[in-house]
């Protein structure tokens, strides 16, 4: 299991990392000379919220405000833990966080304790509904 606060790595930003590197004849110096970020450009297309559910359930989490934000957090953690452990399927990410949010009552005061109790309701709800 991934350890919190560990990097990633995108595989295809790395993939075209090391065409480039190819390109210039393996030298890493030369890559580095002429400029990182011509190596690795990115581009952004809308995202997809009807397949990917999660981006949206956690974008609404942080309209709505409150105790919300905290459960899209508790229940994505335990959800992507599941997916991995294979568990569950990808696209039940973004269904299990979407139920999670729309199953943490609304509130406008809350305490730091709160916001734990929200988290940990909302990885209780996804262990119960997977």
């Amino acid at each position: 299991m991934a350890k919190r606060n560990q990097l990633t790595i995108d595989f295809s930003k790395l993939s075209r990392f090391a065409e480039e590197l190819d390109k210039l004849g393996g030298d890493l110096q030369q890559v580095i000379d002429t400029g990182l970020t011509d190596a690795a450009k990115m581009t952004f297309a809308k995202p997809d919220t009807d397949t990917f559910r999660c981006l949206a359930a956690c974008l609404s989490a942080i309209k709505q405000g409150g105790l919300k934000p905290a459960a899209a957090n508790g229940a994505n953690e335990l959800a992507v833990e599941l997916f991995l452990k294979g568990e569950i399927g990808f696209l039940d990410i973004g269904r299990l966080v979407e139920a999670a949010v729309d199953n943490q009552p609304h509130v406008e005061s809350f305490a730091l304790e709160d916001v734990f109790a929200a988290n940990i309701a909302a990885r209780e709800f996804v262990l119960k509904n997977r």
